[in-house]
């Protein structure tokens, strides 16, 4: 079986973000994950599952590609089948927590 007999998925799981894009969203869930207190738990969870967390971006892809499209999370699954994403992600939500952690320190 070659490439050409895989079939496209009717989702947008197969779009490739831009440097720019990913950096964005990068940005945008570090602080969600940060607002909601959720940096602990977010680099427990993730730190834990590893290499899972690529296999479970493309499984995902196709279980629920309809409600994971209807949500708009397309792009975050697209995001997270990149290692390197992934480790950008980490390393923001512990800064954005160190910076939380210094700032109380100071009060």
């Amino acid at each position: 079986m070659g490439e050409d007999s895989i079939r496209e998925s009717p989702w947008k799981f197969n779009l490739e973000l831009s440097p720019e894009q990913e950096e964005e969203l990068i940005d945008k869930l570090a602080e969600r994950i940060h607002k909601h207190s959720l940096g602990l738990m977010f680099l427990v969870t993730i730190e834990s599952l590893g290499p899972l967390t690529r296999i479970g971006a493309e499984l995902g892809s196709t279980l629920f590609g309809p409600y994971l499209d209807f949500l708009g999370m397309e792009e975050i699954v697209v995001l997270l089948r990149k290692s390197e994403n992934i480790d950008r992600l980490i390393e923001k939500v512990e800064l954005l927590d160190a910076e939380k952690k210094k700032a109380k320190q100071s009060k």
